[in-house]
């Protein structure tokens, strides 16, 4: 899962998005994110690469990852196609379009 910082009115939109049923469990998401609030803009979303978010690997994690508690790799990577053919939502390859350094 990722970790994604909104606008307080695009979280709304993206929250309230008909699109957007609550189902997804990470796998996906990021394009669930472009279809609900930026779908037609393709400047309207930055990926920050500077800012470090420290997660342990898996082999250091007792339990193993939390989210494979919920749903393995292979249902989600599953429920994601469903839900993308469902809502008809582009996947595409990030283009740079900017960087700032």
């Amino acid at each position: 899962m990722n970790a994604p910082i909104f606008r307080a009115d695009k979280l709304k939109m993206f929250l309230e998005h008909k699109d957007n049923d609550g189902s997804l469990i990470g796998y996906g998401t990021d394009f669930l994110y472009h279809h609900c609030i930026g779908k037609g803009h393709k400047d309207k979303f930055a990926v920050i690469h500077s800012i470090e978010c420290r997660n342990p690997k898996d082999e250091e994690r007792k339990d193993g990852r939390e989210i494979n508690k919920i749903a393995n790799q292979a249902t989600r990577v599953s429920q994601w196609k469903s839900y993308q053919d469902k809502y008809m939502i582009s996947v595409f390859a990030p283009t740079v379009h900017m960087a700032i350094r």
